[in-house]
């Protein structure tokens, strides 16, 4: 599952940013304007949208993708060129996908097109005879809708996103939604899903008929985390714990010289809750980890 972000006022944060990669980190696209047109980039880490690019300097709005591969390449320079966003401009549809570039709108995507290999076998002459060629270069629903967009105008794609998911086409003097998206009334911002935003707590309650059970609540990460847990690496070579609500492994955590043990680290810990950990942040050293580590209650 991908996430699309759509920040009209502002830019948005560097936790949530991480949040998003952080289930989704198979490429990220970004998408600005400027003279009247839109720029983008995509093959990008989520690194590079924390530091300075053109499009902080050119201000909101953005459009921000983080894929989740499920249609066409992942990996590899063609798994870059199938990240987000995708030229609408006739013009440019023939072109293979370029990692920067501008045109007129560009297009992205949440979610999956059924049978979209067999949609694009269906129309392959109707695409080379509006385009005068077949486009060259790799393929994924995502194009297939931007290609579908591009030369059959906006409306198609109110039919195509009650089976593709959530689309936006961003443009210069507009941005169109498709499809059911959250308000983020925190940073202000559009997004296709919030299941990124979900930090799991499990509680134990007591029930009405006395017996105690196990439920899980579900509340917003950037509550729990800040940049530097989600960048924090781990303490010991080899310590794989699974954070919770995460699948990721901690293994794919950048490196981030933080000079202590952070929340972040810990809150894998058993019998140690988020919301406690502050007072015993300091009190941790590498080699109390090692020792229980050691020790196995971590299996």
């Amino acid at each position: 599952m991908c996430v699309l972000i759509i920040a009209e006022k502002q830019y948005p944060s560097d936790v949530t940013l991480l949040l998003a990669d952080r289930q989704n980190g198979d490429g990220v696209g970004i998408a600005w304007i400027e003279n009247n047109k839109v720029h983008y980039e995509k093959g990008l880490t989520v690194d590079t949208l924390l530091r300075d690019g053109p499009w902080l300097a050119a201000g909101p709005p953005y459009l921000i993708h983080f894929r989740f591969a499920t249609a066409g390449s992942g990996s590899g320079f063609e798994g870059k060129q199938l990240t987000h966003p995708f030229p609408v401009d006739p013009s440019l549809l023939v072109e293979t996908p370029r990692l920067k570039g501008s045109a007129n709108a560009v297009l992205a995507h949440n979610g999956h097109l059924k049978d979209w290999d067999t949609q694009l076998i269906d129309r392959l002459d109707y695409i080379d005879r509006k385009l005068g060629r077949f486009p060259i270069g790799p393929w994924s629903d995502t194009r297939l809708l931007a290609t579908l967009a591009g030369l059959a105008g906006d409306d198609i794609l109110e039919v195509l996103s009650d089976m593709a998911g959530k689309i936006a086409v961003f443009r210069p003097d507009s941005i169109k939604r498709f499809g059911v998206w959250a308000w983020d009334k925190d940073e202000q911002l559009w997004l296709s899903n919030r299941g990124f935003l979900n930090h799991p707590i499990t509680k134990t309650v007591r029930g009405k008929n006395g017996k105690t059970e196990t439920v899980t609540e579900y509340y917003d990460a950037r509550d729990y985390w800040t940049a530097a847990d989600l960048l924090a690496p781990a303490l010991i070579t080899g310590a794989r714990p699974t954070i919770k609500g995460w699948d990721r492994d901690w293994e794919d955590y950048r490196p981030y010289d933080s000079g202590r043990t952070t929340a972040g680290d810990l809150d894998w810990i058993p019998d140690h809750p988020v919301d406690s950990l502050g007072a015993i942040v300091d009190a941790w050293t590498e080699q109390d980890l090692a020792d229980w580590i050691e020790g196995g209650e971590h299996e």
